[in-house]
């Protein structure tokens, strides 16, 4: 019979990488439990990096830095522009990178980095500190998150996006409140009725501050067939549903802290209402993952549930699929 200790590498490895991440820091232990452990168990540990001004300068001197491939490399807020440069310069090969909390200008420097030109997966926080005359990043991304609270211009968009056209798949936008998201969306909007992205099935977009102008911006990419929005209550979602016309297979919909049980009820109403509309008619998926009880012995959901059991769509709330 065999033993943990006599299995393959590779058996191994495809374990470790399924630690959660909240254990990460057990990947060290685990390197020294034994001779078999140990590269694996290193594999992981240098596959997914987090880097602060405490330890950046130590990961650079690292053996294992050089001996493993990190995949997916994280910049804290505190790793300074030049440091953050020399780690993806010496990573060569990241496939996902997340600058979420980039300094002034770290952003447009790391991303432009010829370090970073593998990357198909990246966050990017606050692409408004872009210089004006930015060139175009040179990645082919194939995910996107952006975090930005100002305003983007044309120049920087173009920057973010041109090199992706026929790449991207999934975009995320998550806005701040106040005129400048409202005009980062319409800058968004417009720049995406001029250029096509035929590979871009997937919008994750929080519209709690910028619910009037998130349509325009949905509605802009016209092969979007799975859709995640987070809204304020039912007001959001019937301003986004009567005034997008993208036909969605998916649709997500996740609810602020703030929204008491009342208002979740009547949401759920305008849902069931809503999911008559002609975009909505081939839907399969339909999420509400903060739906819980009490809600659920409701006689919106009930009503909503009903729908979805007539129609054949697949729903997800916080107890499972329904």
């Amino acid at each position: 019979m065999a033993t943990i200790a006599s299995l393959p590498a590779e058996l191994l490895l495809a374990i470790f990488e399924y630690t959660p991440e909240i254990y990460h820091q057990h990947l060290s232990r685990y390197a020294l439990v034994c001779r078999a452990w140990r590269t694996p168990a290193q594999q992981c540990l240098f596959g997914v990096i987090e880097l602060h001004a405490s330890n950046a300068s130590a990961f650079l001197r690292s053996p294992g830095r050089a001996k493993y491939a990190t995949r997916d490399l994280g910049f804290g807020d505190t790793v300074d522009v030049e440091t953050g440069k020399a780690v993806l310069d010496a990573c060569r090969g990241v496939r996902a990178l997340d600058v979420g909390w980039e300094p002034v200008s770290g952003g447009y420097t790391w991303c432009s980095s010829p370090g970073a030109e593998d990357v198909k997966d990246l966050v990017l926080a606050y692409p408004e500190s872009f210089p004006a005359d930015a060139a175009l990043l040179p990645l082919h991304l194939r995910s996107l998150k952006i975090f930005t609270d100002g305003v983007l211009s044309d120049n920087t968009i173009q920057s973010i996006f041109s090199s992706s056209t026929d790449t991207l798949t999934t975009l995320q936008v998550v806005l701040g409140w106040g005129d400048n998201s409202k005009g980062s969306v319409t800058r968004l909007a417009t720049f995406f009725n001029n250029v096509a992205f035929p590979n871009l099935h997937t919008l994750l977009i929080d519209t709690t501050g910028t619910q009037e102008f998130a349509p325009t911006l949905i509605s802009s990419l016209p092969n979007i067939k799975a859709l995640s929005v987070q809204c304020r209550g039912w007001s959001d979602i019937y301003i986004v549903a009567e005034n997008v016309n993208v036909q969605l297979t998916n649709l997500a919909i996740t609810f602020t802290e703030s929204l008491d049980e009342k208002y979740q009820e009547r949401t759920l109403q305008e849902l069931e209402a809503i999911l008559k509309r002609p975009n909505l008619a081939g839907l399969t998926r339909l999420s509400l993952p903060e739906v819980q009880q009490p809600l659920l012995d409701s006689p919106g959901w009930t009503a909503l549930l009903e729908e979805c059991e007539t129609r054949s769509i697949a729903l997800l709330c916080a107890e499972g699929y329904m």
